[in-house]
């Protein structure tokens, strides 16, 4: 899995992303220009980097539009349905900000689906 933030790396930008794991985590640390020669140099490193990036663009597209076109209580059940253990790893508050929406609502769309 790639974790990155697109205009810090890419761009050089400040990072307004923070990352947090939840549980014992592996990481790879890469700068950009070890990306870069690694790229230049070994072309199997090449394709693995086009292959991670246009599965990142993937995600965060279809993440955007998730926001755009389904509702919260859909998200929520969606998230639920792929990573029900999140829900005993994560705060609520992180999971609040995943789907995009408030702990208030949240909180709402859990005791509405209770009842």
């Amino acid at each position: 899995m790639m974790i990155t933030s697109p205009f810090s790396f890419f761009k050089s930008e400040a990072n307004i992303i923070n990352f947090e794991a939840l549980e014992d985590s592996e990481l790879i640390l890469i700068t950009k220009e070890q990306f870069d020669q690694m790229g230049d140099e070994i072309e199997a490193a090449s394709h693995a980097f086009r292959h991670l990036l246009a599965e990142f663009a993937m995600k965060m597209s279809r993440r955007v539009m998730s926001i755009h076109n389904e509702s919260a209580e859909f998200r929520y059940l969606k998230l639920l349905e792929e990573h029900p253990l999140i829900f005993q790893k994560a705060k609520l508050s992180h999971i609040a900000s995943f789907l995009g929406i408030t702990q208030q609502s949240l909180s709402r769309i859990r005791k509405n689906l209770v009842h």
